[in-house]
């Protein structure tokens, strides 16, 4: 009974020492596969980003990088499926592996795996298969061994086990054989958690420690390395994507992606302000986004035939240049649609615009006076004038030479102001007294025309050059006096108001149309041309008032009615402010 008591014991001892070891074969088999399967996707990571380097994917590159992954099998198969390089294979070959599990795991999500028989090699291998930057996959493989290799991993710990167990009965075996299994359990708890990505790149994950059995210590050591690279690699990743988010909505040019639907899939800050529109990008088309046919037009070209396009086009008042570029698959979900850039060129167009009227005006207004110079010259020079209207003919060449002299020197006066080269000394500029200076320059002026010109209000002192303001109360006042009637009277009012000083100038003369008052401060515009030129006038005063003001962070406003008067203000900050 004893014996046969022992013998069933011993019996049941070696029945549970065997399917414990099988247990721990089959899984420690799996987490090996599992542990080589995150290995060779680490791998292909770093490989796919010397893959997008190379610009020749051929045998030279793929044995380069079989070295160094240690021999690995390596497979370039393009997006249909086709493979177009394998190492293990000599000459070109012709299969499609469309159909292989890793195959339509990377196309799908852009990295696969998988365990089988391979035909090829007439071996079981693992595979794993990752998408490139141009839609090609990357595979590479391994060869692996049967589960019952393990096993000598586990002979001497199992064997010590039964030992016990048979010494010590099944209480110590079950004990022994939890505390066997802890480091599998954390290992295997280790790895569940790393799919939770976002708490491994914010928490520093605990390290696994080491177990008292030396066959693990090893195995534990390269798992604990392989977390905190992963988590390195996370952290990394998501700063570049910080990085890149920041750049995106930082750019003053807009930036819409949208796929082959017209599907936005996404917008920086800059392209929904230029376009007009404030409302959440999700779930937006670029018709609703746009609102522009011209652009939609565009748009179904770059998606449907591959051809880019550049278009300039108005949206609520500003002109936008639109450059519209397809993108192929690029590896992001497969995505094929175009990448539209959007650039507000509308102070640049204007600027052209304002450039080339300005030339023309200017030709024009140097041109009349050049043709009377020269007549009056030639005549003189052929000897073709009396001698009693030559002192006349030699005064008119005067006349129109200074007109010429004062329109060039208001040129360049708007040209410094324009360019702010303004080298004037900023003083504290009393307004009243430069009015009382202007006031007593044009006297004689006023006088002649009969025109009664007074000066009340407050004082005050505005930060600026001297000469400066002295222009602009000069420019402002003589027009009231020049175009006003016989008798009419001028009146110069100063006022500070909440830190700003305001000048108002009102007269009674003949006025300004309604429809000339938007563009009297324009360069060279002139009401009554023939009138102005009559007065001297170069039309361009009141563009030099302008630009003066606005060089000194002000405002100048125009209020006129036909046959009963002007009203300029001018406001500028006061010296304090």
């Amino acid at each position: 009974m004893k014996k046969a008591l022992i013998l069933r014991f011993l019996i049941v001892i070696a029945i549970v020492a065997a399917v414990c070891t099988a247990s721990a074969i089959f899984l420690i088999s799996n987490t090996e596969q599992e542990v080589r399967k995150q290995d060779m996707l680490t791998q292909l990571g770093l490989i796919c980003e010397i893959y997008n380097d190379e610009e020749k994917h051929d045998y030279e590159l793929a044995y380069r990088l079989s070295n160094l992954t240690d021999g690995a099998r390596m497979s370039f198969v393009d997006s249909n499926g086709k493979v177009f390089v394998d190492t293990y294979i000599d000459g070109e070959p012709q299969d499609n592996h469309s159909d292989r599990e890793e195959i339509k795991q990377a196309m799908l999500t852009g990295k696969g795996v998988s365990v089988r028989y391979s035909n090829t090699l007439q071996k079981n291998q693992i595979y794993a298969a990752m998408k490139a930057a141009n839609g090609d996959i990357i595979r590479i493989s391994y060869n692996i061994t049967g589960i019952f290799d393990f096993a000598s991993m586990f002979i001497a710990p199992m064997l010590f086990a039964v030992a016990i167990s048979a010494l010590t009965g099944v209480i110590v075996i079950s004990g022994l054989s939890k505390q066997i299994l802890k480091p599998i359990n954390e290992v295997s708890a280790a790895m569940k958690s790393m799919r939770e990505s976002d708490r491994l790149a914010k928490e520093v994950p605990d390290e696994i420690p080491p177990h008292k059995y030396p066959e693990l210590d090893e195995f534990i050591s390269i798992f604990n390395y392989m977390r905190q690279d992963i988590r390195k690699t996370m952290i990394s990743l998501e700063n570049e994507r910080e990085k890149e988010r920041f750049i995106l909505e930082n750019l003053a040019d807009g930036v819409v992606l949208f796929d082959e639907q017209l599907t936005v899939i996404s917008a920086n800050y800059a392209a929904l302000s230029l376009l007009g529109c404030t409302d959440n990008t999700a779930s937006q088309t670029l018709p609703q986004l746009a609102r522009k046919p011209e652009i939609i037009d565009s748009a179904e070209k770059a998606v449907n035939h591959d051809k880019s396009a550049t278009l300039e086009t108005t949206v609520e008042g500003k002109i936008l240049l639109i450059q519209i570029l397809p993108v192929s698959k690029s590896g992001i979900q497969e995505i094929h649609g175009a990448l539209m850039v959007i650039r507000d060129v509308t102070e640049k167009r204007m600027s052209e615009q304002l450039k080339q009227d300005f030339f023309a005006n200017a030709g024009h207004e140097l041109k009349t006076p050049l043709t009377a110079i020269s007549g009056f010259a030639e005549l003189l020079e052929n000897g073709l004038v009396q001698k009693d209207k030559r002192d006349y003919y030699i005064s008119r060449i005067l006349s129109e030479a200074q007109r010429m002299s004062t329109i060039i020197s208001d040129i360049l006066e708007i040209s410094s102001l324009e360019n702010k080269t303004v080298a004037e000394e900023l003083t504290d500029c009393e307004l009243h007294e430069i009015c009382k200076s202007v006031v007593e320059c044009l006297e004689p002026a006023a006088a002649e025309k009969n025109v009664t010109v007074t000066l009340t209000g407050d004082s005050f002192t505005v930060k600026a050059a001297h000469k400066h303001i002295y222009e602009l109360v000069e420019n402002i006042v003589s027009n009231a006096v020049k175009y006003n009637r016989d008798g009419g009277k001028v009146e110069i009012t100063l006022r500070s108001v909440s830190g700003t000083g305001c000048i108002y100038v009102k007269d009674n003369g003949i006025g300004i149309p309604k429809e000339a008052q938007s563009r009297v401060f324009e360069r060279f515009y002139r009401v009554d041309k023939g009138r102005s030129t009559k007065e001297g006038s170069t039309g361009l005063g009141l563009s030099i008032v302008k630009h003066i003001v606005n060089c000194y962070g002000g405002t100048v406003t125009l209020d006129s009615e036909l046959g009963i008067g002007t009203t300029v203000c001018v406001r500028l900050p006061l010296s304090h402010s």
